[in-house]
């Protein structure tokens, strides 16, 4: 007999196991829906603003590297910033 690496044995395995979703219960944190819209958010900015921020940090350091870096640096903190924290004005935030 095969066991799994979390101890059950191939014959407690139902074929629906894999189409599961990890829960809290399961040991994994489930992600709040309010949570994915973030993410969503964070993810179009970088999209509409990622090069244009680049660019500005490339002139302001005159190193692409260190803006490159400056703009990750911008994009972890707005990760970290509930959406109510830019007043709506994203652009002017980062």
């Amino acid at each position: 007999m095969n066991a799994t690496s979390d101890g059950r044995s191939q014959d407690d395995i139902s074929p629906d196991d894999d189409d599961k979703v990890p829960t809290a219960e399961s040991g994994y944190d489930e992600q709040e829906p309010h949570e994915s819209v973030h993410r969503e958010r964070v993810l179009e900015a970088l999209g509409q603003h990622e090069s244009s921020l680049t660019r500005y940090a490339a002139r302001l350091t005159g190193d692409e590297h260190a803006a490159r870096d400056v703009v990750q640096h911008v994009f972890l903190q707005l990760c970290d910033q509930p959406p109510t924290a830019r007043n709506g004005q994203l652009a002017g935030w980062l």
